[in-house]
């Protein structure tokens, strides 16, 4: 049975749902205190991940090591499922039960029946499997999803061969986007104005991992994630006018200004809207801030951006979809391919594009840094400071404290 060949359907729920090449996850119902772990649990699936293309024994090996070094109520109830040669590794912690069916019948698995942990290698055929929180395995999976690749949020999984799975329903196709820009090539300038050798290694002989999962989102999705709205793409004029970006609905303030529905006062004016009525007209978005590098390089947020030593090399670059924003790094803690900046609506959002060390947010009332789960986007308010190794970049908005 092959992982991959199986369509993987999302139960509904407050839990956490993953799929990486040959592995996925299913987290029940975690609450605050147990954030860390699914964090670290999140981490293992993808170090096994880019190891090869068989990583059940080293996952399961991996995540008992990490759950028997935890407290017992750190430790979420969650089942992880990977390819092995020749069968399926199992592993089931906590309240959570695994249904595994195929031609020589059926088997029930569930983490409440160890002590510790169910640690499982099947090698008889299975054509479909089914995870949920204890006693809920059989729960209704949403026919409307079909993951393919990232994480999400769900309450369990049901994955079936693709000959027996129903067809979701299809998404209502979208006007053809302009096309963009043809991006830099290889020796685009660094932010602070050196150049990178596009073809370099790592002094420490380490490449980033090649085919990790990028965004929470299947591969469709994430296409449709970077790519221009299809009403305009941003455009700067040559008198460096404002760039003018997509499409999007908003509303105008006292002074004729176009802005953030949500916004309390005018970006340009300052003018309370607060006595304005919300009423929502098609306007071509404003920047909606700049980023801040350290070294006091700026670039205004009116696109969507691939950030590393390398970015020129990610697909969203390649395709015209992104800009890169190249990151000097002497250190080498910042991978070729790391972070990426989205605009949705009004929002701007981070995402850590599975990077070896991890990007960091701390919002203006935070005095601590909070790691990001890769291919999650999560939005920037204004004030909100990112580091990427040793690099650190404030996110400038109107709405900035």
């Amino acid at each position: 049975m092959d992982l991959d060949e199986l369509v993987l359907r999302v139960h509904p729920g407050n839990g956490i749902v993953a799929r990486f090449g040959g592995v996925v996850l299913a987290v029940v119902e975690p609450d605050a205190s147990q954030d860390s772990l699914v964090d670290e649990i999140l981490r293992v699936v993808e170090a096994c991940v880019v190891e090869g293309p068989l990583p059940g024994r080293s996952l399961s090996r991996r995540l008992a090591a990490l759950i028997s070094q935890a407290e017992p109520d750190e430790v979420p109830s969650f089942a992880a499922l990977a390819q092995v040669e020749g069968g399926l590794a199992v592993l089931l912690h906590g309240s959570i039960e695994a249904t595994l069916s195929g031609p020589e019948g059926s088997e029930r698995l569930s983490g409440r029946q160890a002590a510790s942990w169910v640690d499982r290698i099947i090698d008889t055929p299975v054509d479909s499997v089914v995870v949920g929180g204890d006693g809920e395995a059989a729960a209704a999976a949403d026919m409307r999803t079909s993951l393919r690749e990232g994480v999400v949020a769900g309450g369990g999984l049901s994955l079936v061969a693709a000959a027996v799975a129903p067809e979701a329903p299809a998404a209502p196709s979208a006007p053809a986007a302009p096309s963009a820009p043809a991006a830099p090539g290889p020796g685009v300038t660094d932010l602070d104005g050196a150049t990178d050798d596009p073809f370099l290694e790592d002094v420490d002989g380490a490449a980033d991992p090649p085919d990790v999962p990028r965004w929470a989102a299947e591969p469709d999705d994430l296409e449709a994630a970077l790519e221009p709205d299809p009403a305009g793409v941003a455009d700067v004029n040559e008198e460096g006018d404002e760039a003018v970006g997509p499409v999007i609905k908003g509303v105008i303030c006292a002074r004729g200004h176009f802005g953030d529905p949500s916004a309390e006062y005018c970006a340009v004016c300052g003018t309370s809207m607060d006595n304005r009525t919300l009423h929502l007209v098609d306007g071509n978005r404003p920047s909606l801030g700049s980023l801040v590098f350290d070294d006091g390089t700026t670039a205004d947020v009116d696109g969507d951006y691939v950030l590393g030593r390398e970015p020129e090399r990610d697909e969203a670059v390649v395709a015209g979809r992104a800009r890169p924003l190249l990151i000097s790094d002497d250190d080498l803690e910042i991978s070729r391919i790391h972070a990426g900046v989205v605009l949705d609506g009004w929002d701007a959002t981070i995402v850590d594009l599975g990077s070896a060390n991890g990007t960091f947010i701390s919002t203006p009332d935070e005095t601590s840094w909070t790691r990001l789960i890769p291919h999650v986007p999560v939005v920037l308010s204004g004030g909100t400071r990112v580091r990427m190794g040793q690099r650190t970049i404030l996110f400038d908005s109107p709405s900035s404290p």
